[in-house]
């Protein structure tokens, strides 16, 4: 497993990003059970919990605050349809709670507010992205942890690239609800016989400038999930199952 410098090596936190390496090496990331063993290997601290977003393409968020870490599910109106009772962001102010996605091409937003010590996960596929799971994210660490979004600080975990990502041209009218169309035009790259190319994270980083979060704040491994040999990836792989997917955590020093 690796980490993200960026944040790792600036604030009190610490950042999983798995690859296929991982996989190999640990059983427990095959069938997600008993996982603690593989995180506290590599983290070599203390967890109290592990709390996975569900991957359920929504716009919801879970917070989890308080002395108890207790657990309040934030639901959005959605702008696809998408389960009422999932989410696919975790906010968590409780040092030692790692918060994690899974993803094979979506990318993994990290996101940390130094001043109120909050950190957050969030999951953002093209459907998520949609359901605006970003600013949702945002708005929920602002109203419950007293977070100001403008002093937040972002990474993106490896995901697919533009260049990789072809899509059907349709899908551009399921953006157009969130974004204008000057945004658009660059989370869209013209293709051929009616496809485009899009890119999550132009469409991560509007959603993150719409918030105050400038350049200087956000982090791009810059991985293509697609083209790296050791990264998992469902349109080169195929469908890539829950055994194939990687997981993308951060904990609360």
């Amino acid at each position: 497993m690796d980490s993200i410098p960026f944040l790792d090596e600036r604030y009190p936190v610490r950042t999983i990003c798995a690859d296929d390496t991982d996989l190999q090496r640990y059983d427990c990331l095959h069938t997600r059970s008993a996982i603690r063993a593989a995180l506290d290997d590599y983290l070599h601290m203390p967890l109290k919990r592990v709390v996975p977003a569900l991957q359920a393409r929504t716009g919801n968020v879970l917070a989890i605050n308080g002395e108890n870490d207790q657990e309040v599910k934030v639901f959005a109106e959605a702008t696809h349809e998408a389960p009422a009772d999932k989410y696919d962001a975790v906010v968590t102010s409780v040092p030692g709670i790692l918060v994690y996605v899974w993803a094979a091409d979506c990318l993994p937003l990290f996101l940390y507010e130094p001043t109120t010590h909050v950190a957050a996960i969030a999951h953002c596929g093209w459907q998520c992205i949609c359901n605006a799971i970003v600013p949702n994210t945002l708005a929920v660490m602002s109203t419950r942890f007293g977070v100001n979004p403008a002093h937040v600080v972002a990474a993106f975990g490896p995901a697919i690239c533009q260049r990789c990502c072809e899509v059907d041209e349709r899908l551009v009218e399921s953006f157009s609800e969130r974004f204008s169309a000057d945004e658009l035009s660059n989370i869209f790259r013209p293709g051929q016989h009616g496809k485009r190319f899009l890119s999550l994270s132009k469409a991560v980083t509007y959603d993150l400038v719409h918030a105050g979060i400038g350049p200087d704040q956000c982090f791009d491994t810059g991985i293509c999930t697609y083209e790296s040999p050791i990264h998992s990836s469902y349109r080169r792989d195929g469908l890539v199952g829950l055994d194939r997917q990687l997981i993308f955590g951060i904990v609360l020093k």
